[in-house]
């Protein structure tokens, strides 16, 4: 955080991560990495001659006549573009400032509700790659052990809401929070932008699926029932309590009063679990579930969230 103001190229970015020591076997499990696509941005400035926002421009964005997106190249944005703000002890206060070089190929563009409702269209319509790219980019990966009927494809996240097939993803950075929610076979696309992480109580993803339910009152399966709660020992809520390093943003568990257990995310948002047994947890207000998973030893070693459809897995610190 002490030089993300700072400009860097992309190939002094990689030096940063290229050492590291692999969490997994390629091709064993998914993990989401910002690391992953500053390497593709890499791969497409060596393979193209050109620097990736150019690319960007001259390939992507100006044939679609995306006129309000582009590549914040350094650490001025825009021209008439939001500023970032963080929500910290009850104040707004302006969010640090990155320089996009440091985000190149993850975090690095800027767009408006209008463009990525474009791009959507253009994407699924088959007017930025090939159909059977588009085929594979749609696929979700499988590997051992999966336990839901999504995936992560190329770029996207795969899966389910409410009976109906959905293409979403995320993004974060200081300042900003933002999620895109297309629904296939609706024709159906949801985007939503705000300026502003950690947030108050503000969490783009939900009110993405929120405007589906309300767009699409009648249309959709109806929720499952909610089981009921179980009392469970203090020992095993104890032994779940921690910090997840969940993609991108790390969350918090603890301990609640009446056996209850909360988790807060790096953007601010905070849900209260009940318990359903020793590792499982439903929120109470929501479709939010988190299953703790213990090693060979015992000891809880990550967390996975469901919510909306999604899947994402947290290692615990």
């Amino acid at each position: 955080m002490a030089t993300v103001n700072r400009p860097i190229t992309t190939r002094e970015l990689i030096r940063y991560f290229q050492d590291d020591v692999p969490d997994f076997a390629p091709g064993s499990e998914w993990y989401y990495s910002n690391s992953n696509y500053v390497l593709l941005a890499y791969v497409i400035e060596k393979a193209s001659g050109m620097s990736y926002g150019e690319f960007m421009r001259r390939r992507i964005l100006g044939p679609l006549k995306l006129r309000n997106s582009g590549m914040a190249d350094s650490a001025e944005l825009p021209h008439g573009a939001a500023k970032g703000y963080e929500w910290m002890d009850g104040n707004f206060a302006p969010a640090p400032r990155w320089d996009m070089s440091r985000a190149v190929g993850a975090l690095s563009m800027y767009s408006t509700v209008d463009d990525l409702f474009h791009w959507t269209e253009a994407l699924m319509q088959g007017r930025v790659i090939r159909e059977a790219s588009l085929r594979t980019a749609l696929t979700p990966a499988r590997f051992p052990g999966d336990d839901w009927d999504g995936g992560y494809g190329y770029g996207l996240m795969l899966s389910r809401f409410r009976g109906w097939k959905t293409v979403q993803h995320g993004g974060t950075l200081h300042g900003f929070n933002s999620y895109l929610l297309h629904l296939p076979d609706e024709g159906l696309t949801v985007v939503v932008l705000t300026n502003s992480l950690p947030g108050r109580a503000v969490d783009p993803g939900k009110l993405a699926h929120d405007a589906v339910e309300f767009y699409m009152m009648g249309q959709l399966s109806p929720r499952p029932e909610r089981p009921p709660g179980v009392s469970v020992a203090a020992s095993a809520l104890s032994a779940v309590a921690g910090r997840y390093a969940f993609r991108p943003l790390p969350a918090t568990v603890t301990v609640k009063p009446g056996g209850r257990l909360s988790v807060r995310s790096a953007a601010g948002i905070q849900v209260e679990l009940i318990p359903l047994s020793e590792t499982d947890f439903i929120s109470a207000d929501s479709d939010l579930r988190f299953r703790f998973v213990k090693d060979e030893a015992g000891r809880v070693s990550k967390a996975i969230e469901y919510q909306d459809g999604s899947r994402l897995e947290g290692r615990k610190l």
